[in-house]
């Protein structure tokens, strides 16, 4: 690619300059008619630039100016038919130096700004004059994802199978969507629990743990970016559990561990990690049984531990654990009315904002809404996806 010819590093941000253009009447500069079409073709050029940057693991920066491309990029910020860039830069030569601006919501962007804020003129550097814009930059690097990046590519994806002819997809992650889905395995039916664990062996990809539902083995399926490598045996005597969970790195060891709960009493029980094995159960309390759902969303509250979300069956309460290494502190109520959702995924840092998200579908209409957290609640949905019906399921 010719940005890693120029040197241009993985995680380095290119922007893609659109010039002013009319949205109404005719263009300025060409006298061409300009229709929504014209904002349609913009919108869909920057989304696929962005998106493709993504896949190759660089960022996306967006240069335009506030009456034309700016103001089209605001406007569809929430759509999730467009994958909006990481960064925004915009023009007004009004000679104030600041990155907020009306036209743009405050929670937009955030610390993801630069204003050109007066255009060319003269200016001597070591005896040089020059001819330059002035700038005011208020910019951070956007967040790593710790966990949920199934390609590598720095952004979280969805693993789902398919119940009627057991293959599993991978829908990659682009930040505010799902990209078209790939096969990357078939025969999936014969497990009966499927996770998505995290990167189990350190080698830098993320994996999966499975159910064998005739045996009761429990299998580590290494993953390498685009499907599996091999598997290992992890275990026997796995039927005897349910709501098996990754959790992520619960113990602080550098590797994750599992959770799941014992059928027969409803104890919570808690497996460490050791790389290509697990450690004894250890419990971690009971009456887990009135649980259906248990999902891992990492560092929810920011205190350095991992947590965890589990809905109420009966209620359909949801209800954050926060970790404390050892075991789980006060339980914090965070949602109610759930039992109308099926699927409860954490995603990892889904739009790479700073904060873990959660996907979840709704079972009467199979739409698929991500929810960001908030550090002690969930945010507002957005939905990112339509026609998950029964058949398809997302991974844990």
């Amino acid at each position: 690619m010719q940005a890693r010819a120029k040197g241009l590093a993985t995680g380095s941000t290119i922007f893609s300059d659109i010039e002013a253009y009319s949205t109404t009447g005719q263009d300025n500069i060409t006298h061409v008619a300009c229709t929504p079409a014209v904002t349609t073709a913009v919108l869909t050029y920057q989304s696929a630039w962005t998106s493709r940057l993504h896949d190759l693991g660089f960022l996306s920066g967006f240069y335009s100016s506030l009456g034309s491309g700016v103001r089209d990029q605001v406007e569809a910020y929430l759509s999730t038919a467009y994958v909006r860039p990481d960064y925004l830069w915009f023009a007004r030569y009004d000679t104030i130096a600041t990155v907020s601006d009306p036209s743009i919501p405050s929670s937009y962007w955030l610390h993801r700004r630069i204003k050109q804020y007066r255009g060319g003129a003269d200016e001597t550097y070591g005896g040089e004059l020059l001819n330059v814009d002035r700038d005011l930059l208020d910019v951070t690097p956007v967040p790593a994802t710790l966990f949920g990046d199934f390609t590598g590519n720095g952004w979280s994806d969805l693993l789902a199978r398919q119940v009627s002819n057991g293959s599993l997809y991978l829908y990659p992650g682009n930040g505010t969507g799902l990209a078209a889905r790939s096969r990357i395995g078939g025969g999936w039916n014969v497990m009966g629990a499927i996770t998505r664990f995290g990167d189990f062996n350190r080698d830098g990809h993320e994996d999966v743990i499975a159910r064998e539902n005739a045996t009761g083995a429990l299998w580590l399926y290494l993953g390498n970016g685009a499907g599996f490598s091999s598997r290992l045996r992890l275990g026997w005597g796995w039927n005897g559990v349910h709501e098996i969970t990754p959790v992520g790195d619960f113990n602080g060891d550098g590797y994750p561990d599992l959770l799941a709960v014992q059928n027969s009493t409803g104890y919570l029980y808690l497996y460490l990690g050791h790389g290509p094995s697990l450690s004894a159960g250890r419990k971690l309390g009971g009456g887990w049984n009135a649980m259906n759902e248990l999902v891992g969303v990492g560092d929810f509250n920011r205190d350095g531990h991992v947590d965890l979300i589990a809905r109420h069956g009966a209620t359909g309460d949801l209800w954050l654990y926060p970790g404390t290494g050892t075991g789980f502190g006060a339980r914090v109520r965070i949602g109610t009315a759930w039992n109308g959702m099926r699927d409860l995924v954490g995603v990892g840092d889904f739009d790479r904002d700073g904060y873990n998200d959660v996907l979840a579908v709704e079972t009467a209409t199979g739409k698929l809404f991500r929810y960001p957290e908030l550090g002690t609640s969930l945010g507002s949905r957005v939905q990112v996806g339509a026609g998950w019906i029964t058949d398809m399921r997302p991974l844990l």
